[in-house]
């Protein structure tokens, strides 16, 4: 099974969600691309509350598991869980755009878990991969093992705010962990973010390593970081 949402599976490039709002449970136990309001979005979603505790194997998040079109005015305030990898408080993958968004709550996954995505990337052609004007909250925690970020697991993307993007959730990782990103890949763009997460702490295992207040790798660009 592939593309489980609490209000649609696949929203089409055509496609408008508006208003929503998640309640209960979204339970896609085994499932690819499972999130809060759509499995998979492609097309325009707006002004989402995602309260459903998310449950699904890869590509999870509080609004989509997957988002390669736009999401604006979002909020996630429970529970996400992949039993394997890419889980975000908003998406699992962003290839799309997602500007004024926040998370409160719980994010847990293996490898490329982030307080917002997993995973930011532009697509094939160098459109999308935005992240613009999101926030964590203090009481938000986000656990992996690797690539783990307060607001990106991995970016290759741009990661970017109007006035300042902040994260002041805690982040749990054993390798490449950081307050912004876990790693920020060749071509990615951090700037204008703020991390007042107090500590990195690693999770149980051995070999720990690559800790940092914005990324725990950097390969690409981050500028005006406090």
């Amino acid at each position: 099974a592939t593309a489980i949402g609490g209000v649609v599976g696949k929203n089409e490039n055509s496609g408008k969600v508006y208003l929503a709002n998640s309640l209960g449970v979204t339970n896609g136990e085994g499932v690819d691309k499972v999130g809060g309001i759509a499995g998979d979005n492609s097309g325009t979603m707006y002004s989402l509350y995602n309260e459903s505790v998310v449950t699904g194997k890869d590509n999870v998040g509080g609004v989509a598991g997957t988002n390669g079109g736009s999401i604006t005015n979002a909020v996630n305030t429970t529970g996400i869980t992949a039993t394997g990898d890419y889980a975000g408080g908003l998406a699992g993958v962003n290839s799309g755009t997602i500007d004024s968004g926040r998370n409160t709550g719980t994010i847990n996954g293996k490898d490329n878990v982030g307080g917002m995505v997993g995973k930011n990337e532009e697509k094939a052609d160098g459109t999308g991969g935005i992240l613009k004007n999101l926030s964590n909250a203090v009481t938000a925690a986000i656990f992996g093992s690797a690539n783990v970020g307060g607001i990106a697991g991995t970016n290759s993307g741009t990661i970017t705010s109007d006035n300042n993007l902040v994260n002041e959730g805690t982040v749990y990782g054993n390798q490449y962990v950081g307050g912004i990103a876990g790693v920020n890949e060749q071509g990615g763009v951090i700037q204008n973010v703020t991390s007042e997460t107090l500590v990195l702490k690693t999770a149980d295992g051995t070999n720990a390593q690559y800790f940092g207040g914005i990324a725990g790798q950097n390969n690409g660009t981050i500028t005006n970081a406090t």
